[in-house]
């Protein structure tokens, strides 16, 4: 077997090991979860909408503050949602993780 095809064959198995680790199945499972909650992407875009809006309104006062106060309370509904608050905290894991992997293969 090549040096290459073995390296491959290592970095599989490796590849395969992290992605079984219990921090890495409950980051992409959250996020799978995420990504089908229908409400949660709704809030998404209307967060997106209003960001977009308060940018093309920079130097009209009363419908930035207007957009910027629908935003906020929009945004402070997203990341309260029990979900979000638990995805953040799985890739805070998951972010400790790879940096200790990364650590390792230097």
């Amino acid at each position: 077997m090549s040096v290459n095809k073995e390296l491959d064959l290592q970095i599989s198995k490796v590849k395969k090991i992290i992605d079984s680790n219990p921090i890495v199945q409950n980051y992409l499972s959250l996020r799978n979860q995420i990504e089908n909650d229908q409400r949660l992407n709704q809030l998404h875009s209307e967060i997106a909408l209003h960001q977009k809006t308060m940018s093309k309104n920079i130097d009209k006062d009363a419908i930035y503050f207007q957009e910027k106060t629908i935003y906020e309370k929009l945004y402070a509904e997203y990341v309260q949602d029990p979900l979000i608050v638990n995805f953040s905290r799985a890739k805070e894991e998951l972010d400790i993780l790879l940096s200790e992997i990364h650590n390792v293969l230097q």
